[in-house]
């Protein structure tokens, strides 16, 4: 079986850390060695790894101005409410199940279970897929990111308790055939939302300098100058399993434009209520 390298991070600084112990041990991606310059394809101007790292723990205006604008657009598209759906069981003679406490006891004891919206807190795991194709324009993929703050937004609004993480998954990322997964926590449940953070984190200048360069800092094998493919997140992947835990998973992926962002909101939204 092919192996799969986890980097799980419990913030951006931590995440940074970790690819700059790469740096310094020579462990460097193509990216942050040769084409740091390529602002077309980066998205940001930077004149070196030291440059990158600095900008990860500032604010970045221009980009804080278009989430602002992006977190207003969406909010003003009428996004239904999350509600709790639980099975309940109802007890009557046309019921398909027998409940052996009641039947024992002398009550009705056919059973049937029916799907009702209950009002309660619950708790859910937004991930933000960090995975992109090199023909995405930066700027653009900030939707994806706008959308996962807007849904996180909107959770907590409403009482439920939201995790934010940005990750990805890749196969091939190393020369042995081995592939990565990704995670930072962005936000946990009991902790307030930090734009500026978040806004650099899902940007497409952080997946193209500090994931790179992440993949590129694992010990256990090299890294392909290509960095791999990208495939889907999933609940059936034990690292995102492990993540999630007991939450509800809210998957933001393949989001690169306003239209994409409010049908992928609403959607998301109506589904969980399903």
């Amino acid at each position: 079986m092919t192996a799969t390298y986890e980097h799980v991070y419990d913030g951006l600084e931590a995440m940074v850390t970790a690819a700059d112990a790469g740096v310094v041990s020579g462990r460097t991606a193509k990216r942050i060695r040769e084409d740091l310059d390529d602002v077309g394809f980066i998205g940001r101007r930077f004149a070196d790894w030291s440059d990158v790292k600095a900008k990860l723990a500032e604010a970045w205006p221009e980009g804080l101005d278009e989430v602002q604008w992006m977190l207003f657009e969406l909010r003003k598209v009428a996004l239904p409410p999350v509600t709790c759906q639980k099975r309940r069981p109802r007890f009557s003679d046309a019921g398909d199940e027998v409940d052996n406490d009641r039947l024992r006891s002398g009550q009705e004891f056919w059973r049937s279970m029916h799907r009702e919206s209950v009002a309660g807190p619950q708790t859910f795991c937004v991930l933000a897929d960090m995975g992109t194709l090199c023909n995405k324009a930066s700027m653009d993929i900030l939707w994806r990111g706008a959308v996962a703050i807007v849904i996180a937004d909107l959770l907590e609004a409403q009482g439920h308790r939201v995790e934010l993480w940005a990750a990805c998954r890749q196969v091939g990322t190393y020369r042995d055939g081995s592939g990565s997964f990704q995670a930072v926590c962005l936000k946990r449940a009991d902790q307030p939302l930090d734009i500026s953070t978040v806004t650099n984190a899902v940007s497409g200048w952080c997946y193209r300098t500090l994931f790179f360069q992440d993949r590129a800092a694992e010990t256990q094998a090299q890294v392909n100058d290509s960095m791999g493919t990208t495939v889907a997140l999933t609940d059936l992947a034990p690292a995102v399993k492990d993540l999630v835990g007991n939450a509800r998973m809210v998957t933001v992926e393949k989001v690169w434009s306003k239209a994409d962002a409010v049908a992928f909101a609403t959607r998301t939204l109506e589904t969980l209520n399903q």
